[in-house]
């Protein structure tokens, strides 16, 4: 396995940060790192924790705290954040 939740965190914010996409991050006392992410007309949520990342799409304003999808491994994770982004 590959992940390291610093690293997976700045890379996060780095790669919003030079596309200019709004972005707002919280940072818990569990350690869990909580990213909302909006990118045209959507609404994206990255939770970042101890052993993986989760990514979800959100679709509506009731959504649960359990992502999408789940990543163990930076480079697959980053793959998925550009076919996303760009």
């Amino acid at each position: 396995m590959t992940y390291n939740v610093n690293e997976m965190y700045e890379y996060l914010l780095t790669e919003l940060d030079s596309k200019s996409i709004r972005y707002n991050d919280q940072i818990f006392d569990s350690g869990c790192r909580m990213i909302d992410i909006w990118y045209g007309d959507l609404f994206y949520v990255v939770q970042i924790e101890e052993d993986s990342v989760g990514f979800s799409i959100v679709e509506e304003a009731g959504f649960g705290t359990i992502p999408d999808m789940h990543f163990f491994d930076i480079e697959k994770f980053k793959i998925k954040l550009r076919s996303v982004f760009g």
